[in-house]
């Protein structure tokens, strides 16, 4: 028995040796002190082990939508009126559930429960900027940001097209008609 773990005790001692001589080349190699080394494995330990995917199936993946959704909505309605960085929350919850948030993002891409877009045509834009300067030239001292959630988009999304129209009036495309103003 003590011959047994005597060996073993060589062995280990054998690859310990191994792994101290290799761990300094590398830090020769790097240009570093050892002590250097050793302190980045002590900082990144946890983060340099590689990653296990599990692979779930569609039921799985449809549970682990309702599961993140509905913590979600608990959070949202807990914090109501708060605001907070939801993609951090979202982080959290997903690591939470024990998978990544652009995962689940990922997943309801696949299943077709991310909401899509609405895409206007050029006429719809032009109209909405109509609106928009009516009712700004309307009430002068109301807030642009009300204005455009009276239309229901948003103000980047309006200041874009304002300045897709006033481009395309620059080189000489049609406008529909569009009354500009200086802003």
């Amino acid at each position: 028995m003590f011959g047994k773990n005597n060996l073993e005790f060589q062995k280990n001692k054998k690859n310990t040796l191994m792994l101290k001589r290799w761990k300094y080349e590398i830090a020769q190699m790097l240009n570093i002190r050892i002590s250097t080394r050793y302190f980045w494995e002590s900082k990144f330990k946890g983060i340099l082990k590689p990653a296990v995917r599990k692979i779930y199936s569609e039921v799985e993946k449809q549970e682990k939508i309702a599961e993140f959704d509905k913590l979600k909505k608990e959070f949202k309605t807990r914090t109501e009126g708060m605001s907070y960085d939801m993609k951090k929350i979202d982080e959290k919850i997903a690591q939470k559930l024990g998978v990544c948030r652009t995962t689940f993002y990922n997943w309801k891409n696949e299943i077709g429960i991310l909401k899509k877009q609405k895409r206007h045509t050029e006429a719809e834009k032009a109209e909405f900027v109509k609106q928009f300067y009516k009712i700004e030239e309307e009430n002068p001292k109301m807030n642009k940001e009300k204005i455009a959630q009276m239309l229901n988009i948003p103000l980047p999304t309006i200041n874009f097209w304002k300045r897709q129209f006033l481009n395309k009036a620059d080189n000489g495309g049609p406008i529909d008609n569009v009354q500009w103003h200086g802003g």
